[in-house]
């Protein structure tokens, strides 16, 4: 190899170790709604065909669901509900939570280490109400002609169903 072959590669090389110091250089904090920053859950992925059991007395339920395919470098979407992890999705999942009644702070983190934390975060509040299910979607949006960007939108009961029905159940531990 000749000098300027070895120059271009040492170049590329440090390049290369720049990008992955940057992430964790800028990691910043999250917002208080979400989860501690360090917590990658494991997600296992299953067929859940049968209905959702009754809601507990006392209680709302939370039902968040996602659609973002095939997407090899998508990673997992983290939950938040007042300052802890309640759950994560991975490509098209869903999970379902108990959760009290009153003003619930949500909070989705998205795991993509090239994307900007302001990016990979949405937040939203809800006042659940006893006996109540309340449906949230994220949504991924990648792609050459898009923003990487993550989303978390209030749904409908019927919307959330629908996407349940060619999904797979989420279960995720910390």
């Amino acid at each position: 190899m000749d000098g300027g072959c070895v120059k271009q590669i040492a170049g590329f090389l440090s390049l290369c170790a720049v990008l992955l110091l940057v992430p964790s250089a800028k990691a910043g904090k999250l917002p208080s709604s979400c989860g501690p920053m360090g917590a990658h859950p494991s997600i296992q992925l299953q067929t859940f065909s049968r209905k959702l059991s009754p809601i507990p007395v006392g209680m709302a339920r939370l039902v968040v669901v996602q659609q973002i395919g095939v997407c090899p470098h998508c990673g997992v979407v983290r939950v938040g509900l007042n300052g802890k992890w309640i759950g994560a999705n991975k490509g098209d999942s869903w999970f379902a939570v108990t959760i009290p009644p009153g003003k619930q702070r949500v909070c989705v983190a998205w795991n993509a280490p090239f994307v900007r934390l302001t990016d990979r975060i949405h937040l939203t509040e809800l006042d659940a109400e006893a006996g109540k299910t309340y449906y949230l979607e994220t949504t991924a949006l990648t792609g050459k002609y898009e923003v990487n960007r993550v989303l978390l939108e209030k749904t409908t009961q019927n919307e959330a169903w629908f996407l349940r029905s060619n999904s797979k159940m989420a279960t995720a531990s910390f």
